[in-house]
């Protein structure tokens, strides 16, 4: 539930079709999807052998040692903080949309990230079972309001029948092919954090490799469809044009691609019905977000403070977080207060990029770190489904997605300039580096203690 399926409509595929400008965008997420299968290869081969919450952190610590898993957990906890803020950022327009709306009263975007904030502390108060039924519930409000859109924009495609374009390879090369995988794979910041939950679940070398691959496969399901949905609904060629007008976050009255789409959708005296009832599922579905991906960080902390590289008042009680569970909020929310202040919609989008930028590099060197551990290593599974699959897999990954980031280097940042008038165009791939050179720092200073056992 760290995806929300009405918040990948709402930005994820706005962003994608705005940046990449790729009329194919639906197959672009499509195989972005399948490459994120193929690393849930190689993460849950190892995540059935090295059965530890810490997830990734724990993966790299057992491939290339702890300095190296330190500067991962480094950069991945400061992305997991960018994606919570952006995901309050959301939450507060939303809400703030939906108050207007509904009481014609201009809620201040700061009260709608103090109460994000006070919510996400208050369900992280709840026991893991209580939180993933909560979870549920919601993503069933999501699943309504999803299937109602897309069959409402396939049965009023904008030509009078079914597009393929979205699907067709030979739109790949209407945009940039390169900026649009690079957008479409910063989409699913969040799904690698099932391996966080290791110590909290029944069997866990069957579970997390099988629910790791599972909301890889429904995360790509619902992009898939849904963009294809709008680019049948607006036209193949019209939703790069309404994504980069509509969208634009240097225009004042800018709304996310799905409004106007819904808009020619929905009959008149019904669209503020409409846009009300989604606007709800927006606000809940991000809420709900925001506190599967705080959980997840959460125990990220509490897996390096278990080691002895935080202060042990981060560790969690039974594997579950206590005082580390404050820290996405609260963080995240000085970013989104920040953000809100300065009422420019460009920085969201370039805290969105950077995120996951730096996920991007955590996923490739967790890949390469899988490779080496299963390479050094004697282990008796062998074929496609034992170690050789695993380290083929990871390995694929771990080129394919360090070809990305450096194509993103060289085209991302013109890509963002006429976006960022608050943040420098670089500041993605700084962000990365200064991440990482931190937690090079920190591996590096503690490098002389004895690391605990991790299972």
């Amino acid at each position: 539930m760290t995806h929300s399926p009405l918040l990948l409509i709402w930005a994820a595929v706005s962003s994608i079709y705005q940046i990449g400008g790729v009329v194919a965008t639906p197959l672009v997420l499509l195989l972005a999807g399948a490459l994120l299968f193929v690393f849930s290869i190689g993460y849950g081969g190892i995540a059935r052998r090295v059965r530890y919450q810490g997830g990734f952190y724990a993966f790299v610590r057992r491939g290339l040692g702890g300095p190296a898993a330190l500067v991962v957990a480094t950069v991945a906890m400061a992305a997991y903080l960018l994606q919570l803020a952006v995901l309050q950022v959301y939450f507060a327009t939303a809400l703030s949309a939906l108050v207007d709306m509904t009481f014609e009263v201009q809620a201040p975007g700061a009260i709608g990230v103090a109460i994000v904030v006070c919510c996400a502390l208050g369900l992280g108060l709840l026991r893991f079972g209580t939180m993933m039924r909560f979870l549920l519930g919601l993503a069933a409000l999501q699943v309504v309001a999803l299937l109602w859109l897309t069959f409402t924009a396939l049965s009023r495609p904008a030509d009078g029948a079914l597009s393929g374009a979205g699907l067709n390879p030979s739109w790949l090369l209407t945009g940039s092919f390169g900026l649009a995988l690079c957008m479409a794979l910063t989409a699913f910041v969040g799904s690698e954090t099932g391996a966080f939950y290791a110590g909290e679940v029944d069997r866990p070398e069957r579970t997390i490799p099988l629910a790791t691959s599972l909301g890889y496969v429904v995360t790509t399901g619902v992009l898939v469809v849904s963009a294809w949905a709008l680019s049948v609904a607006a036209g193949p060629e019209s939703i790069v044009y309404l994504a980069r007008s509509f969208a634009d976050p240097r225009i004042t009255e800018a709304v996310p691609l799905a409004v106007p789409v819904i808009g020619g959708l929905v009959d008149a005296n019904q669209l503020e019905g409409a846009m009300r009832s989604l606007l709800v599922v927006l606000v809940l579905g991000t809420l709900a977000s925001v506190s599967a991906l705080n959980g997840g960080a959460s125990r990220l902390l509490s897996a390096i403070a278990d080691n002895g590289h935080l202060p042990h008042r981060f560790a969690g009680r039974n594997g579950v977080p206590t005082v580390a569970r404050l820290v996405g909020p609260l963080v995240g929310g000085v970013i989104a207060l920040a953000v809100v202040a300065r009422d420019d919609r460009g920085i969201t989008l370039v805290l969105a990029v950077t995120a996951g930028v730096c996920m991007l590099a955590v996923l490739a060197t967790t890949s390469l770190a899988t490779t080496n551990w299963f390479l050094r290593r004697d282990d008796e599974e062998t074929g496609f489904f034992g170690w050789e699959g695993h380290v083929t897999a990871a390995g694929v990954t771990a080129v394919a997605m360090t070809c990305v980031l450096l194509f993103a280097s060289s085209r991302l940042p013109g890509a963002l300039s006429p976006y960022s008038r608050t943040l420098p165009t670089w500041f993605p791939f700084a962000y990365l580096i200064a991440t990482a050179l931190g937690g090079l720092l920190w591996g590096m200073t503690v490098r002389h203690r004895k690391y605990s056992s991790d299972g």
